[in-house]
């Protein structure tokens, strides 16, 4: 844990704070898959694709005992959220800010980052991931 949040801080804002909840704690060792879209669009072939990837994904970060980051806001949160749920995946929510978190397991699984310099939302989930 200590080494995401010192690689992001390297990375984009070294005045950033960075909490993990309790519940998301015992995922600290394990490898962080960030999953990120912020738009879908209307094209059903284009869902179709987005849904095979993800299936692979989701599948890919079973074998390897992974864990997915998911920001809630994007258009794919609601996607990774139900696939995690399906495939026994465990899900942590990145929550920038003040922002509510919405995990299907109450929000335990939460890590809060606070970037004062205000990095971007995929800057943040990208630098958190492995």
């Amino acid at each position: 844990m200590k080494r995401r949040l010192e690689n992001f801080r390297q990375r984009f804002d070294a005045t950033a704070q960075l909490s993990i909840s309790p519940a998301a704690e015992p995922f600290a060792g394990h490898t962080w898959l960030a999953v990120v879209s912020s738009h879908l669009g209307h094209s059903v072939r284009l869902q179709v694709e987005i849904c095979r990837y993800l299936n692979q994904s989701i599948l890919d970060a079973r074998r390897r005992d992974a864990v997915l980051l998911v920001t809630r806001g994007t258009a794919v949160f609601p996607w990774v959220n139900r696939a995690a749920e399906i495939f026994k995946i465990p899900m942590i929510e990145i929550v920038i800010g003040a922002q509510p978190s919405a995990t299907r397991d109450g929000g335990d699984r939460i890590v809060r980052v606070d970037s004062p310099n205000g990095a971007q939302r995929d800057e943040i989930i990208a630098a958190l991931a492995d």
